[in-house]
């Protein structure tokens, strides 16, 4: 007998246990994909400028949302979808939940604001005059919906203002960078770890050319053709641009770069990612390069280094 109540316990636990993922355009194009459906079919990689994903487990919420389903077509409806047009456009299908549950699964697509939940067989939309489904939406889903990206983030990446730092102030364990060839880093840093990665050589209008890179610890570094550090990868300490190097916490930053801390620049499709894993880009002074500040939970993780010399005569 306890056997076979443990049994019972063990494979009734978590049954049917549902999940809820979210998909949200949050920059619409003009062309290709009209729904979300086939824009998501489509990507084979992140495509953090089109749309983004949030998860959930609430069961109540997900039922809740079954049933608006439901219920949607005994609302007023008017022709709504693709009709055959090209181009996510605020008239198309931008958002969509994806059910996923053990008793079968389902899809619901809905306009922009969610106040219309589309069935795209029938190039209809339902109206949701009451507002039951944004009201259904609860935690990480309510958050999600209801953050303006293009106020929070993309209208900052086109139009922000970007911090400028000296480039005098990037340093490597107390010496400045910009302009040292691949010979006097090796001599004035003779680390046993310096390894050599690449060397690459490429065609130009000067003829044949070679970059070469290295590695230094968890570090990444590239020399141009002419043999001058041109960029670095920095995930360890010693490397610093203006004071602030890795493992400092986001707010020194903040601080010391007021402007460029508007921009938080994010490569991820989950909405989880993009709370913690971000970057703030700043230029160096007088157009000699520029720099990403890389965080992830509030702390400075990785620092990308990139120096622009002037062209030879």
């Amino acid at each position: 007998m306890l056997i076979l109540s443990l049994l019972f316990i063990t494979t009734g636990y978590g049954q049917d246990k549902p999940k809820l993922t979210a998909y949200r355009v949050i920059n619409p194009h003009d062309d290709g994909a009209c729904s979300i459906k086939t824009l998501v079919a489509a990507e084979s990689r992140t495509s953090f400028l089109t749309y983004v994903t949030a998860e959930s487990g609430d069961t109540e919420m997900i039922n809740n949302l079954v049933e608006l389903k439901k219920k949607a077509k005994r609302w007023k409806n008017s022709e709504c979808g693709c009709n055959g047009k090209p181009g996510l456009q605020w008239g198309s299908i931008p958002n969509m939940f994806v059910i996923e549950k053990q008793s079968g699964n389902d899809t619901i697509y809905t306009n922009h604001d969610n106040t219309q939940i589309i069935f795209p067989e029938e190039e209809s939309g339902y109206h949701d005059e009451k507002g039951l489904l944004q009201k259904a939406l609860t935690g990480k889903i309510k958050e999600f919906f209801n953050l303006d990206f293009d106020k929070k983030y993309l209208r900052h990446w086109f139009v922000g203002i970007r911090d400028s730092v000296s480039y005098e102030k990037v340093w490597f364990r107390g010496h400045q960078l910009y302009g040292i060839t691949e010979e006097k880093f090796k001599a004035k840093f003779p680390f046993a770890e310096f390894i050599s990665l690449d060397t690459v050589t490429y065609h130009s209008d000067r003829g044949y050319l070679t970059s070469t890179s290295y590695r230094l610890g968890n570090d990444t570094l590239y020399f141009s053709h002419e043999r001058l550090l041109k960029s670095i990868i920095a995930n360890d300490h010693g490397w610093t641009i203006n004071g602030i190097t890795v493992d400092d916490p986001e707010n020194k930053f903040v601080t010391a770069c007021p402007s460029s801390s508007q921009i938080k620049i994010f490569n991820a499709i989950r909405f989880e990612d993009i709370k913690r894993k971000y970057y703030y880009p700043i230029y160096f002074s007088d157009d000699k390069g520029s720099a990403r500040f890389h965080i992830k939970d509030g702390v400075i993780k990785r620092l990308h280094i990139g120096f622009r010399y002037p062209e030879p005569e």
